[in-house]
């Protein structure tokens, strides 16, 4: 007798565009720790930006006294600056949605636990709620 299953083989187009039917497992202190790493780094960021931001002010408020050529550094400098900005910004923002992914994975874990442990009713509220939904 032979221990070898009777199903075909998947082709291997079939690997390829086969859907994933399982879930992935969840890491919950992987992504907490991930968001509370991103909040430290978060901080020494905006202060970064902070700096940029009063730096780009202080040239702003120059270019309305400086000279024609002195207002053409100037301007030059501001738009390097502000490009800074935009990146650093940029950067941030990405780093944002991607933890706000991660939470949503977390509340949707919490949300499944607390309804699998007797509070389904609660659970199905927060499901309703806006803040709950991330709709903000």
């Amino acid at each position: 007798m032979s221990n070898q299953s009777t199903e075909p083989k998947p082709t291997w187009w079939e690997k390829l565009f086969k859907k994933e039917t399982e879930k992935k497992r969840i890491n919950i202190d992987t992504d907490i720790d991930a968001i509370r790493e991103f909040c430290d780094d978060a901080k020494r960021d905006l202060k970064e930006l902070e700096e940029l931001l009063k730096n780009f002010e202080n040239l702003h408020r120059e270019s309305h006294i400086t000279r024609h050529t002195a207002s053409k550094m100037n301007a030059k400098t501001r738009m390097t600056l502000f490009e800074d900005i935009l990146e650093r910004y940029s950067s941030f923002e990405d780093d944002v949605e991607i933890n706000k992914e991660r939470l949503k994975i977390i509340a949707k874990h919490l949300l499944d636990d607390a309804a699998k442990s007797g509070h389904k009713d609660e659970a199905e509220l927060k499901m309703q709620d806006p803040l709950w939904k991330f709709e903000w």
